[in-house]
C-alpha cells in the first residue's frame, strides 16, 4: 500500500468518525430537547387539570367563558386531559367533563373532521365522538366512514360505546365492520364485533346466514373465531349455515367451524345434528384437536365418552395429548386408561404438565412462603 492510499484511507476514516460524532451529538441533543418538551407538556397539563378542578368547585362554573379565557396551548392540553378522563369516569363527574367538552366544541370539530379524505383524522374524530354525547346519525356514519375497513371498524366501535343511544346498534355496527365480507378485519375490529354480538342478540349469525356464500374465506374464518369467543343466548338464532363448513375442503375452515360451535353446547338441536364421530375421525389433526377442545369445554357425560373413545383411537400423539388433557380437566379417573400401553406414556406426560403448572402457580402466588417450596 503506497503513501497516497494510506492518506486517502485515513481521510475517509477521519470523515466517518466526524460523522459519527456529529450524529451522536444530534441524537443526544434531540433526546434532551424531547425530554424537555415532554416535561413542559406534563407540567402544562397538570396546571390545566388543576384549573379544571378549581373551576368545577365553583357554584356556577360557566365553562364556556372559562374555556374562552384559555390560551390555544391550554385548550389542547385540556383536550388531552378530557380524553383521558372521559374513557374511565362515570356518573356525575362524567357529565361535568361532557359539559367542558361541549364548551370546547369537541363534538362539532370531530363531526367536521369526518369530511376529510385522510383516514387518520377521521379515526381520531370517531374515537372522540365515541366518548361524547354529541348527536351523530347512523346515516352520517355510513356516508363518511364506509370507504375503508379502519374507519368502518371505528364507526362500529362508536355504535358499541354509545349503543344505548341507537336502535339496532349491534346489527348496524356488525354490518359496518363486515361490510361486503371481502376485507379481513383487524384485531380492533374483531374485538368490537365480538362485543357487539355478546348477550341477548347475535346479529352476526343472521348476517352470516344471508351472506356466508359471498364472504372471503379469510373473513369466514374470522367470523368463526368471533363466534368461538362470543356468549350467545338467543335460542332462535340461525346456526344452520355453520354445518356445511364442517365439510369444507380447507382444514383451516373446518377447524374454525368446529370451534365456532364451542358456545352452542347448550342447544340440544345443535348437539343432535352435529356429527361428532365424523369430526373425531377427520383426516386433519387440527380438526380433531379442535373437536377435543370443544368437547372439553362442553364437559357433559356425552362429551366425556367421546373423549374416552378418542384417546384410544387417536393415532396422532399431539391430538391424543389434547384428548387426555380434556379427560383430566373433567376429573376422569385414569383407571383403565393409563394402564394401556399406548396411553400410559401420554397420560403420565399430561399429569407431569399439570404438576409443573400447579407448582409454577404456587410459586407466583403472593401468599406463598417460598422457603417451604421444594
Amino acid at each position: 500500500m503506497n503513501i497516497s492510499t494510506t492518506v486517502f484511507v485515513g481521510i475517509i476514516a477521519s470523515g466517518l468518525f466526524i460523522v459519527f460524532i456529529v450524529l451522536s451529538l444530534l441524537a443526544i441533543g434531540f433526546s434532551v430537547w424531547k425530554r424537555r418538551e415532554d416535561t413542559i407538556k406534563a407540567r402544562s397539563r397538570d396546571t390545566v387539570r388543576q384549573k379544571l378542578f378549581e373551576q368545577q368547585e365553583r357554584a356556577n362554573p360557566e365553562w364556556t367563558q372559562w374555556v374562552d379565557s384559555l390560551s390555544a396551548t391550554e385548550r389542547e392540553n385540556l383536550i388531552a386531559v378530557l380524553d383521558r378522563y372521559l374513557r374511565v369516569v362515570e356518573g356525575e363527574q362524567r357529565e361535568t367533563f361532557l359539559d367542558v367538552a361541549a364548551a370546547l366544541g369537541l363534538g362539532e370539530r370531530s363531526d367536521a373532521a369526518l369530511e376529510q379524505s385522510a383516514v387518520v383524522p377521521r379515526l381520531r374524530a370517531l374515537a372522540t365522538l365515541a366518548m361524547l354525547d354529541y348527536p351523530i346519525s347512523v346515516d352520517r356514519l355510513f356516508e363518511t366512514c364506509s370507504d375503508t375497513q379502519r374507519t368502518r371498524e371505528a364507526a362500529g366501535r362508536l355504535l358499541y360505546e354509545r349503543r344505548d343511544e341507537y336502535e339496532n346498534a349491534a346489527r348496524l355496527g356488525s354490518e359496518l365492520i363486515l361490510w361486503d365480507g371481502n376485507h379481513p378485519m383487524t384485531i380492533y375490529g374483531l374485538e368490537t364485533l365480538a362485543e357487539l354480538n355478546t348477550g341477548t342478540e347475535t346479529p352476526l349469525l343472521y348476517q352470516a346466514m344471508d351472506s356466508i356464500s359471498v364472504w372471503k374465506e379469510s373473513v369466514v374464518i374470522q367470523v368463526c373465531f368471533v363466534l368461538e369467543h362470543t356468549e350467545q343466548i338467543d335460542p332462535d338464532a340461525p346456526i344452520g349455515w355453520l354445518f356445511p363448513l364442517l365439510e369444507h375442503e380447507s382444514s383451516t375452515v373446518r377447524t374454525a367451524a368446529v370451534r365456532a360451535f364451542k358456545q352452542q353446547g347448550w342447544r340440544d338441536t345443535v348437539r343432535n345434528r352435529l356429527d361428532l364421530r365424523s369430526l373425531i375421525t377427520d383426516n386433519a389433526p387440527n380438526v380433531r384437536q379442535a373437536t377435543y377442545e370443544v368437547l372439553t369445554y362442553w364437559g357433559d357425560e356425552q362429551a366425556r365418552e367421546y373423549l374416552e373413545w378418542a384417546t384410544i383411537t387417536e393415532a396422532d400423539e399431539r391430538c391424543q395429548l389434547v384428548a387426555i388433557r380434556g379427560l383430566l380437566a373433567l376429573e376422569t379417573p385414569r383407571e383403565g386408561f393409563s394402564d394401556q400401553i399406548g396411553l400410559r406414556k401420554a397420560w403420565h406426560w399430561v399429569e407431569a404438565e399439570i404438576a409443573v403448572s400447579d407448582r409454577q402457580r404456587i410459586r407466583t402466588s403472593p401468599d406463598t412462603n417460598l422457603e417451604q417450596l421444594p
